[in-house]
């Protein structure tokens, strides 16, 4: 069961492809606000987030698919099936891919399991070499037709929106067509892909009636100098104390060897 938020990244690791390209970095964070937003550790519940995912490389294009979210502890729910196309619009919808099709993201809002703290979530990505066309018929996904039945069931749409429905339906139909005579003319073509996971870092998600993220976020790094401090003057303490302690021994040494000195005489 989810109550309304949401990495770390991590660089896949597979088998090479057989072919002369060197093999891409891919990574999938989770940014606030904006897909160049700073990477999240901690969020609200509710709070505006973007999911990126990309491949540090213009040979390659690449599909997101079979995407689960986890509480780290075992329960976990997809959100992007096998096809690459949202199962929960109000979790996270389809994600856009860029014209190079080396990136895809999409916005959603932070939400996490009842009664956990860390949510994570975990990825496949296709990659295909867009050279002589080998992305054709792999990415982007087509979940426009899909979508749109799946999406009554969450958003509310007014009746000029429902009287364009048939429209877009047909204008759908026209565009799978033209995308499987595509699909016809390279599907003779050998197409080589790779298919690798992506996981992203835990965040810690804090209920909406919890202190905001920001503010626990600054009062964490308000609190780390109070800490480095405590260390120096830690640090300084235990020097000044070695060095008494290495001063009162050469006093007592000094001492000794005068008194020793003396000795002599006052037996004399």
């Amino acid at each position: 069961m989810f109550t309304y938020l949401f990495r770390h990244y991590n660089a896949i690791a597979t088998q090479a492809l057989e072919y002369e390209y060197p093999f891409p970095n891919c990574i999938y964070t989770i940014r606030k606000d904006e897909i160049d937003g700073p990477i999240l550790k901690y969020a609200r519940v509710g709070d505006q987030i973007v999911h990126r995912w990309e491949c540090l490389s213009d040979v390659y294009g690449l599909l997101v698919y079979n995407c689960y979210v986890e509480d780290g502890q075992g329960e976990k729910q997809i959100v992007i099936d096998e096809n690459g196309c949202h199962t929960d619009r109000t979790i996270l919808g389809d994600p856009t891919y860029v014209e190079s099709l080396n990136m895809a993201y999409r916005d959603s809002l932070v939400f996490k399991f009842a009664d956990r703290v860390i949510v994570r979530f975990q990825c496949q990505i296709r990659l295909c070499v867009k050279d002589g066309g080998g992305c054709v018929g792999i990415t982007p996904p087509m979940c426009f037709g899909e979508k749109q039945q799946r999406n009554d069931l969450f958003v509310t749409t007014d009746e000029s929106m429902l009287a364009h429905a048939p429209k877009m339906s047909n204008i759908t139909d026209i565009q799978s067509k033209k995308r499987r005579r595509i699909r016809s003319s390279v599907s003779e073509r050998s197409k080589f892909t790779v298919d690798a996971d992506l996981i992203s870092q835990p965040v810690y998600v804090l209920d909406t009636d919890d202190e905001d993220a920001d503010e626990y976020n600054n009062r964490l790094r308000q609190n780390m100098p109070e800490v480095c401090v405590s260390n120096a003057l830690f640090v300084i303490l235990i020097c000044v104390m070695i060095v008494a302690l290495l001063a009162l021994t050469a006093s007592s040494i000094w001492l000794m060897r005068r008194w020793l000195r003396l000795v002599p005489k006052v037996t004399n």
